[in-house]
């Protein structure tokens, strides 16, 4: 079954020498080569380009192709190619709803330093103090104010801590410290509850929401946790973003914490497209 294509890209000159269309294609876990080739309209005798797959949204890649000339029946000269081979533009062709995965959940830097100092950004930090600043809330962070920790004057109610990616990631989750055991955290500074948000501008945010649409809240470190406890806390869902935000909803002490995210970047990901409406009608060249 062929699925039509209804757009027309920036001219080029093709000669079809009698096309009749085949399908083609190869497939592995992660990705699904598709070929735009012609095939014969028996009302109109006319040539029409077709993606001869039943869901195009599964496509990894198109290229030109996908043709057999056995059996010529003439020369059609097309004046443009009326296709195209820009996968977000024929997924948007098609409405295609996308639904991202990570073929390995890794750290994205916060712990190993990949992720510069300059990239994480909070609300504020306890009196501006640097050794209480953003880029102490990398995971597993010893010594003097092993954490971040909000300014409680500055910043009483809505604190939040951020980090900015080189490139847009796929975030599945975060794990989570209290403030390390120095001997100014006598009572065992962390953050129980938070909610995240992302963002590819740094201007625009949406909360990860829950099935009813609210914000989610998710759990932190419980007031039982030594000081190095690692609790993890899935988004239930895989966002793609180049800014994510923490924002603690509750703390015990002083709003303090350390973290990591989860998730790949990605050129290490792989992705599944579902068409959710119906195919659109031919065009002829």
């Amino acid at each position: 079954m062929s699925t039509l294509l209804t757009w027309k890209m920036s001219p080029a000159i093709l000669v079809a020498v009698g096309l009749q269309l085949i399908g083609a294609a190869f497939s592995t876990a992660s990705s699904c080569q598709c070929f735009i080739g012609q095939e014969n309209e028996p009302a109109t005798n006319r040539m029409r380009w077709a993606l001869p797959y039943k869901n195009p949204c599964k496509c990894s890649s198109v290229q030109l192709g996908g043709v057999n000339m056995v059996r010529p029946l003439r020369l059609v000269q097309v004046p443009y190619v009326d296709a195209s081979f820009h996968l977000p533009e024929i997924r948007t062709q098609f409405n295609c709803s996308i639904k991202y995965g990570c073929s390995e959940e890794k750290p994205l830097g916060m712990e190993d330093g990949r992720i510069p100092k300059d990239s994480i950004t909070a609300s504020s930090y306890f009196r501006k103090r640097s050794d209480h600043g953003p880029a102490r809330a990398r995971l597993n962070t010893q010594g003097v104010a092993a954490a971040w920790c909000c300014d409680e004057i500055q910043d009483p109610d809505h604190p939040w801590i951020q980090v900015e990616f080189e490139s847009e990631v796929y975030v599945t989750g975060l794990v989570t410290q209290s403030r390390g055991g120095d001997s100014n955290n006598r009572n065992r500074q962390r953050v129980t509850r938070f909610r995240v948000a992302h963002s590819n501008d740094g201007a625009s945010w949406k909360y990860v929401t829950g099935t009813n649409g609210t914000p989610k809240e998710f759990i932190g470190n419980s007031e039982s946790d030594d000081y190095d406890d690692l609790a993890t806390a899935r988004l239930g869902t895989v966002v793609r973003t180049k800014f994510l935000r923490i924002l603690p909803t509750t703390w015990n002490g002083f709003c303090s914490m350390r973290f990591e995210v989860l998730g790949c970047y990605e050129n290490s990901t792989f992705t599944f497209y579902e068409a959710v409406t119906k195919v659109p009608p031919s065009t002829h060249n």
